[in-house]
């Protein structure tokens, strides 16, 4: 087993036989003693009795027991303490028991993770929105972990929207992660769909740097009479026209966008996908749609051609949201570009 180390540093030891000692990134307590130093004893008694030389790095032995607020505290005893040797017989030989571990290959950059949450998760057109990012130290215990200390930085659609720091919470430390916000109003602009990116800097080599994204939809909605009162109609909705006969050419699906000179949600085509021939002419037609709302339903204006013609809804739903008209009857050509009837369905 290897462990993973986000403070370490030799401490003074003039026997030689702590080489290095570590705080984990789940704050349990490791040193590694070295072998094969030749060892004199240079005073009857200590501190400093023994003088050693030489020797290499040798076992790491992992102290469990330690873990949480009393590994910080014996770690920085230990950056204090007069020798490495004394301090460990003072606080770790036969008070804890130990594993056997592999020793880290450096120290610092422990793991993090982030998540992002929104507030209101589905804000409107101008809204505030409060956006909370939570950095996690993955490397560390849940209740005993370490919690990540430094700054986030939020972007919306790749444009930065400002910067929040970390709590730095007194210990002792209850958990692994941490979470600050930024404040930010909702938009429709340029797109109802936006996406968020926080990028954590950590202020200490204890952690690495980590990002997170996502994305959500701000309801750009407007209200309709029709509906019950907080409801709203996306500002881009889509007609899709169906042939009942005669009028294939104008089958299709076409965005309807908000636009409120008409008041309603409109569609214009010059030339549409309808024309017809006359004496070898071949005449493009214009194709237009505009809905409304009314309090009893919905009304469709549809002109292919230069006549056109005004339809109730046959049927609707608010939630969610559909519209229906039957049997839209169109004159025949060359005033308009079929002779026949369609059926239009109107969804977001």
């Amino acid at each position: 087993m290897t462990i993973k180390a986000r403070k370490c540093f030799i401490p003074m030891s003039p026997s030689r036989w702590v080489s290095k000692v570590f705080l984990t990134c789940d704050n349990m307590l490791a040193v590694q003693f070295r072998r094969g130093q030749h060892v004199k004893k240079v005073h009857p008694y200590g501190p400093g009795a023994y003088l050693g030389q030489g020797g290499v790095p040798h076992v790491t032995c992992l102290y469990p027991g330690t873990q949480g607020e009393l590994a910080e505290t014996l770690y920085q005893l230990a950056q204090v303490w007069s020798y490495g040797g004394e301090w460990v017989h003072a606080f770790l030989y036969k008070k804890f028991g130990y594993q056997l571990v592999a020793a880290p290959n450096q120290c610092g950059d422990c793991n993090t993770s982030c998540s992002l949450t929104i507030n209101p998760a589905d804000p409107t057109d101008g809204q505030a929105v409060t956006i909370t990012c939570t950095v996690t130290n993955t490397d560390g215990s849940p209740t005993k972990g370490q919690a990540p200390a430094g700054t986030v930085t939020f972007y919306v659609d790749g444009v930065a929207i400002g910067t929040c720091t970390l709590p730095d919470v007194p210990e002792p430390y209850t958990q692994n992660w941490e979470s600050c916000s930024i404040g930010w109003t909702a938009t429709c602009e340029p797109q109802d769909t936006h996406t968020i990116e926080a990028m954590y800097t950590p202020s200490e080599p204890d952690f690495a740097p980590t990002s997170c994204a996502t994305s959500f939809t701000v309801q750009c909605g407007v209200p309709c009479i029709t509906c019950p009162q907080g409801f709203t109609i996306p500002k881009t909705i889509y007609a899709t026209i169906s042939d009942a006969g005669g009028c294939s050419c104008v089958a299709g699906t076409y965005p309807l966008v908000w636009n409120p000179l008409y008041g309603g949600w409109n569609y214009r085509a010059a030339p549409g996908p309808c024309s017809y021939d006359e004496f070898g002419i071949v005449y493009p037609l214009p194709l237009a749609i505009v809905l409304q709302c009314y309090e009893g339903g919905f009304i469709l204006d549809l002109s292919c051609g230069s006549i056109g013609g005004a339809y109730y809804s046959t049927n609707f739903s608010c939630a969610p949201f559909q519209v229906e008209f039957a049997n839209c009857g169109q004159p025949p050509p060359p005033q308009s570009c079929c002779n026949g009837t369609v059926n239009v369905s109107i969804t977001p």
